[in-house]
């Protein structure tokens, strides 16, 4: 027997590692990977706060009027109603805040048009209220970022109502 000299030894061993398995076969399989997104929205909202209301003077010819938001984030294509509801202190549907054992008539519109960021246009106003014309539907979610919808409030002029602070809690609601 003569000796194999080890330099080709270790070639030939080399050669057998690159080759693979002596067996040569192999089998494969597919992987099925998937997920559901599911349609959903957050809302936030910020007061409408009117400052002062005046019945003797200042708002005994003219009314109050100001503004809040509501700001929805949800998962882009997913369309989502806005509803406000009546708030605690409802006279029929007049929405009404309550100071002490008094109440003062105010009401809440949506804005001019369905844009994020629309202005208040009290010109010809929407009641923004939970049925009917009076929900509020913008278009679907174009991406997950907030847009927000300003809430355009007025307190009607000349109301005789005790002075004190008044308050209410209205409820918004995005349905999707």
């Amino acid at each position: 027997v003569r000796p194999v000299k080890r330099p080709l030894a270790i070639a030939f061993a080399a050669a057998l590692l690159e080759a693979g398995p002596l067996a040569g076969a192999s089998a494969m399989a597919t992987l099925s990977v998937s997920v559901t997104v599911s349609s959903n929205c957050q809302i936030s909202a910020s007061s409408v706060a009117f400052g002062t209301y005046d019945p003797v003077v200042a708002n005994f010819a003219a009314p109050v009027t100001g503004t809040g938001g509501v700001t929805i984030t949800c998962t882009r294509g997913t369309a989502a109603s806005l509803t406000l509801g009546p708030g605690a202190n409802p006279s029929g549907s007049t929405r009404r805040m309550r100071g002490g054992t008094s109440f003062i008539a105010y009401e809440l519109y949506q804005p001019a048009s369905e844009s994020p960021g629309a202005p208040c246009s009290l010109a010809s106003p929407r009641v923004w209220g939970a049925a009917g014309d009076g929900v509020f539907t913008p278009s679907s979610a174009p991406s997950r970022d907030p847009r927000s919808y300003n809430v355009c409030g007025r307190i009607p002029e000349a109301q005789d109502v005790l002075a004190a602070a008044y308050f209410d809690a209205v409820v918004a609601t995005a349905n999707f």
